[in-house]
Order: structure tokens, then sequence, then C-alpha cells
């Protein structure tokens, strides 16, 4: 009995151990859920795992939403899904020999003017025609502050030869043979018998003007531009014929086709603050016994005993504002006639509609941009802004700026390269900079959501600063890209015919644009199918 007594008792341990066995990885599993309990608990010893800890659906569970419950209790919902860029385009300028947007139609307006002509490629231009050149993909649009050639007719198109003089016995001549633009050019002859042989223009000069954009007298920078062409060595000079005082020599190795080049001359002079709306009358505001008048020369002469023979065309002379002490490097703006003043160039597009809301709130602009100008060039140029005062991206004081954000750098590589630039910002007022890639985010303490946006502008209109440079590809997107998004954008080639936006967009009312810039109308979504699309969103 005793025996059958002790199978009984060994039989009902093994059952009972059988029925109350854990898997090795389900014990610690437990172990370490209670763990995280009693940390929860702030140290409560041996306080049991908590309902919502217990009750959490593991990955695999069929009930499992994406959420997550903590063991405090709270659920986190799951990150939004990174949205497509390119189905959330509500705008886009390809300037493709014209201001159409291939995206958003005449929901659109996009205005130009520019109230006198111009020139391209030596080529007159109509007034408030825009002017097209090649661009990033396809063509892109030159945008330009107002500016004037000082040189006479008869220099600036090298039609007189009356305009030149030889220096050092140098023979001087008007040729047909392939001229850089018109029917002329001056042909150059140098004997090679003595040192810095060539030729000279002459123009009169003031040594200060009036800057409305600083309402100050400011003292005069001159920039002189010309084309040439040959063989061997020469160098550029400017230099006022009174006082002899002269600009750093350009060294140039003349190329076989022609090629713009410059050099830069100024004036010293004190500025004086008068204040705004004196540009008629802002000489009366000069110190007695002021002088301001001046001659300024333009040489270019061989660099040691060379005989040579050469071309010049082009030429060109422009009166700039730029900041004293600083690195007198500056880039010429586009050619134009000589005795000619062209007036700024204004492109901008009017966001105040009800279709632009969600983009106001959070959303980006990316383009192509080419400046003329180099980023330590001592110029003031505003590539884009959001007016007004909402967003600013400037070239300044040697810097590229992006404002309201405390960012501001220099990039290398700049001048006459293409280069992919983006701005985003969103609801809390975080924005960011990315060019050619590279992040530059907002400093700490500058975030500042966009409020009450008027209008997407090339430049600012009020001050005669432009972005002197060329546009293209223009898109508008209404959520916020992200850093790996705006990378991507920079080194995607463009998928060929425009991808119209399957957002949830309001469109509004169709806005009128000028009369020769009417863009073409896009089909919009209707409001049945435009509801039907948000919902498969939702899903």
């Amino acid at each position: 009995m005793k025996f059958l007594a002790a199978i009984c008792v060994l039989f009902c341990a093994l059952f009972c151990g059988a029925q109350t066995e854990k898997p090795a990885a389900a014990a610690a599993g437990d172990e370490k859920e209670i763990g995280q309990a009693t940390n929860a608990a702030s140290g409560a010893a041996q306080a049991p795992a908590p309902v919502s800890a217990v009750l959490q659906p593991t990955p695999s569970s069929p009930s499992s939403t994406g959420a997550t419950a903590t063991v405090s209790g709270e659920t986190n919902a799951p990150p939004e899904p990174v949205k497509d860029p390119a189905k959330c385009v509500i705008a886009r300028l390809s300037f493709d020999n014209n201001l159409q947007p291939d995206v958003g139609g005449s929901t659109i307006p996009v205005t130009f003017k520019r109230v006198s002509a111009s020139y391209l490629e030596g080529v007159p231009v109509t007034e408030n025609l825009p002017r097209f050149i090649d661009g990033r993909f396809g063509k892109a649009v030159l945008v330009e502050s107002a500016y004037a050639n000082l040189f006479s007719i008869g220099q600036a198109d090298a039609g007189e030869i009356s305009a030149f003089k030889p220096v050092q016995g140098a023979t001087l001549s008007i040729s047909p043979d392939q001229p850089w633009q018109g029917k002329e050019a001056l042909a150059v002859a140098t004997k090679g018998e003595t040192g810095e042989e060539g030729f000279s223009i002459e123009t009169p000069v003031e040594k200060a003007f009036y800057a409305k954009e600083n309402v100050s007298i400011v003292p005069a920078y001159y920039l002189a531009s010309l084309y040439l062409k040959g063989q061997g060595n020469v160098k550029l000079t400017l230099k006022d014929v009174e006082s002899g005082a002269a600009s750093e020599p350009v060294y140039i190795e003349l190329p076989a086709n022609w090629q713009r080049f410059s050099c830069v001359f100024d004036y010293p002079f004190n500025r004086i603050n008068i204040g705004a709306n004196h540009e008629a009358d802002w000489k009366n505001s000069l110190p007695p016994g002021t002088n301001i008048a001046a001659h300024l020369q333009l040489v270019c002469t061989t660099v040691d005993s060379q005989k040579l023979n050469f071309f010049a065309d082009g030429f060109q002379l422009e009166q700039r504002n730029a900041v004293p002490g600083k690195n007198a490097e500056l880039a010429p703006h586009s050619w134009v006639t000589g005795a000619f003043q062209t007036t700024q160039e204004q492109l901008a597009i009017d966001v105040k509609n009800d279709y632009f809301n969600s983009w106001k709130k959070t959303g980006s602009i990316a383009f192509w941009f080419k400046p003329m100008w180099e980023a330590r060039d001592n110029s003031n140029e505003i590539i884009l802004q959001i007016a007004k005062n909402q967003l600013l991206l400037s070239h300044d004081n040697q810097k590229m700026i992006f404002s309201p954000a405390g960012v501001s750098f220099t990039p290398y590589d700049w001048k006459n390269n293409w280069h992919h630039m983006v701005v985003t910002w969103n609801t809390a007022g975080e924005r960011a900079l990315y060019v050619d890639g590279m992040d530059y985010p907002n400093a700490a303490g500058e975030a500042r959501p966009i409020k009450n946006p008027e209008s997407i502008m090339a430049g600012d209109f009020i001050r005669n600063l432009s972005p002197n440079g060329a546009l293209d590809e223009l898109t508008l997107y209404n959520i916020t890209l992200n850093s790996e998004q705006a990378k991507a954008l920079a080194a995607a080639e463009p998928k060929p015919g425009p991808a119209q936006s399957t957002e949830s967009v309001s469109a509004p009312a169709a806005v009128a644009a000028p009369a020769a810039l009417t863009p073409a109308a896009t089909e919009q979504t209707p409001p049945a199918k435009k509801a039907v699309q948000e919902e498969k969103e939702e899903e």
C-alpha cells in the first residue's frame, strides 16, 4: 500500500507541474513585462502589470491597427505615411518659352512686367515680353534688375571707329568678320614693338549717385564689360582720367570664341543719408563745393610686347551700388545697347485665393536657379520672396541668406551654374532651405508660421532688387518636403508631361491674367471625384 501511495503522490506531482509550467521564452517575457510595470509604479513592490500592458496586441495579432498602447495607458498614433511629392504638386511653371503653368492652369495668376525694351544676346526684346534662355530642362526665364549702359551707341556696338583710341601705336578698325552681335566688331592689331599696346574708350561719369534702396547718396562703383576673342594675352583696367587712379588689372588669355570679361573701379565718397524720394533732387543735398564729375577710361592692352590680332565687341559700363570696403567683385548684367536704360523685370504669382489654402499652412517651393553672379560678389540680389515679409531668399554681404530663419552661408561654384533650391515650412513655423540637396534648417528660436501671404515674387519691386539670373521648373507643393525628397528632386530628371495633383485642394474660380500671358486652362477635378479621392487617401 505504501508503494502504491508513493506512486500516486509522484503521479499527482508530475500532473500538477505540467499544468503550471511555462515555456522559457514566455517566462522571460513575463519577467520583462513585470519589470516595466514595476518601474511605472515608481518603486511599488511587486506591483501587478497594468491592464493596458496585458491587453497590448502583438504585431502578429489580427486585431492590431498599428497603434501601440504604453504602460501608462496612453495610445500612440502610428506615424503618417510619407506622401509622394509628385501627387502634391499644386502649381508648376516650366518656363518653356511661356509663363503658362503646367499644373494649375488659369487658377494660377502669373504676371510679368518690364515697361522698357531689353536685349537678349544682342537681339532686341519688346517691352513686357519675358526673355527665355536655355534652362536646366528646356527653357528658363531670365529676371534682372534695372540698369543702364553708360557707353554711347557707337562704343557699345563697336560701330564707330572714332569712339576708340589706339594705345601705343596699335591699329584699330571696324571689321564685319564674325561680330559678337550686330554687323561689326572692333579689330585690334598690335605691332609688338612696345608693351601695353591696344585701345581705350572714355565716357563721363559721376563719383556718387542716389540709391533708393539705401535712401542715401552712395559712392559709385563702375563695372565695365566686353566680349573678346583672339590669341595671346591682354589685360583690362578702368582708370580715372583726372586723378590717374586705376582698378586692379584683370589678366586675360584670349579665347578662340567670344567670351565676356569685366573689371571694376570704385570712387571714394562718404555716404550721405537723405531719406526716401530724392531721385530728382539728390544733388541739392551734396555738401557745398562737392564736385562729383569725372571721366572714366576702359583700357585693354597687351601684357608685354606681343604682336597680336584680336577682336572686341559688346561693350557695357554700369553704375552699381556696393558695400565700401568689401571685395570689389561684381558681375555684369545682360548686354544692352549704348545710352540705354532698361527697367526691372517683375515676375509674380498671386497666392491670395483659396486654391493655396493648404499650401499656406504646410508647403514647399522648389526651383532651379542659375545666377549671373558669384556668391562672394559685392552685390545684393533677392532670388525669391513670399510677400509681404513672410519668407525671403537673398544674396547680401557676400552670403546667401534665408530669413526669417537665421540661415546664412556662402556656397562654392555658384556663378553660371544650375542649382536646385527648395524652401519649406509647416504649421509650427519650422522652415528649411535645401540647396543642391544640402539642408539648412532654421536656427533655434527662428520658427515663424506663414501668415496671409499675398504673392510669390522673384525680387523686390520697390527696391529694384532681382534674382539677376534664370529660373526654371518653379514648383509648388502642398506638403513640407523632407531632406530625402529634396535630395531626390535635386538629382532626378523631370518626368515627361505634367503631373496633376491628387491631393485635396479646393479649386477657386478662374482669375484673369494679363492678355499676353493668359495661361491655358487645366482640367480641375470635379468636387464629387475629389471627395472620392480624399476617402481613398484616408483609407
